[in-house]
């Protein structure tokens, strides 16, 4: 959020929500209490962008095909993360308690896929939790699972649905499962650091033998000097 303020206050700045791009916008009704006043004013500003690029309305936001952003701008970058899951075809993904990343991240957020259940993650009777994967969005999961309840609100984007979960949670242990070395973990150090620095959370390594050998902390040295 801080580094989104600090693109946000260069002039050459614009951002635009709920815009459909290359795929027909959905068709919902507004929700309550967001009929009029200043959601009425962005949804009519959302859909006059939409007009001025040759895009079509919808009901939550305009339709813009990429075509039109190509004649609009000389550089167009399609950078709005994924839209389902990519299934690994592996036994076992499918069973109850295998969640993907996308969906407890949509949840803590607030996606509106996760209005209608307040724990869908059953974290009220969890004690331990396994996230497959080294990188941002994992580490970022870990953090949520671990954080103190009094800091779920205070200085976060968590929904505040998600973080009266989360305060109820019995959730003791969460796992981070590398599937490869230490020369393919793909969190920054910041995530790293504001995880082992959280209150009343003890970080262990566990790593077989030759994870941080010489060959591999030389390695290691010349790709992140």
């Amino acid at each position: 959020t801080e580094r989104f303020e600090q693109i946000a206050s260069d002039g050459r700045f614009s951002f635009f929500g709920n815009v459909s791009v290359g795929r027909p916008a959905p068709v919902e009704a507004a929700p309550p209490g967001e009929n009029g006043g200043w959601a009425a004013e962005l949804r009519q500003g959302l859909l006059d962008f939409g007009s001025s690029l040759g895009g079509s309305g919808g009901s939550l936001g305009p339709r813009i095909e990429v075509d039109d952003l190509r004649r609009a701008y000389d550089s167009v970058i399609l950078a709005y993360g994924a839209s389902d899951d990519r299934k690994l075809g592996i036994e076992g993904e499918d069973l109850p308690g295998v969640h993907a990343a996308r969906e407890f991240v949509d949840w803590y957020n607030g996606h509106p896929e996760w209005r209608g259940d307040a724990d869908p993650f059953h974290l009220s009777s969890v004690e331990t939790v396994a996230i497959i994967g080294t990188g941002n969005v994992a580490l970022d999961c870990a953090r949520l699972l671990t954080k103190h309840p009094s800091a779920l609100v205070r200085g976060t984007d968590v929904c505040e649905r998600a973080a009266a979960a989360l305060k109820r949670s019995r959730v003791r242990e969460v796992v981070l499962l590398g599937r490869r070395g230490v020369l393919q973990a793909a969190f920054t150090i910041k995530e790293l650091r504001e995880l082992s620095k959280l209150a009343d959370v003890q970080t262990t390594l566990e790593s077989p033998a030759g994870a941080f050998s010489p060959t591999v902390l030389a390695a290691a040295a010349a790709d992140r000097p």
